[in-house]
């Protein structure tokens, strides 16, 4: 299941930029399907596994969005589907969700090990 790392929020119109990475067990080539939650999709090259790929994206509209990630192998096998989730506040939000989110990406190592941390739980619960 590949990861998915990036801004947790942002304001619409702007260009936000993700990394996603995936090791397949066999080492082999590894291609991306992306649904960026909003409507738009998209499938990228192969490329080596193990090495993180940078896409980018607009969302034009306010709103709470999930980033959803598969890798392909060369071979056609496809891992489950990874989650992401964004925030695209109105400029105006003040909420606590909000002033969470801006802690958050202000300090990228707790944004790492909350999804770790959300990642195990998953795991364990499975």
């Amino acid at each position: 299941k590949p990861l998915i790392g990036g801004p947790l929020w942002g304001k619409p119109g702007d260009e936000y930029k993700y990394t996603f990475n995936a090791t397949d067990i066999n080492d082999d080539a590894v291609m991306y399907n992306i649904d960026w939650g909003d409507g738009d999709t998209e499938r990228t090259e192969y490329g080596d596994s193990g090495v993180e790929i940078i896409l980018k994206h607009t969302w034009e509209a306010s709103g709470k969005y999930t980033i959803k990630a598969q890798a392909i192998d060369i071979h056609g096998a496809e891992s489950e589907w990874a989650e992401f989730v964004v925030s695209m506040p109105r400029d105006k939000a003040t909420n606590n969700q909000f002033m969470f989110l801006r802690m958050l990406e202000r300090f990228p190592l707790l944004q790492n090990l909350l999804e770790n941390l959300r990642q195990l739980k998953y795991k364990i619960f499975i």
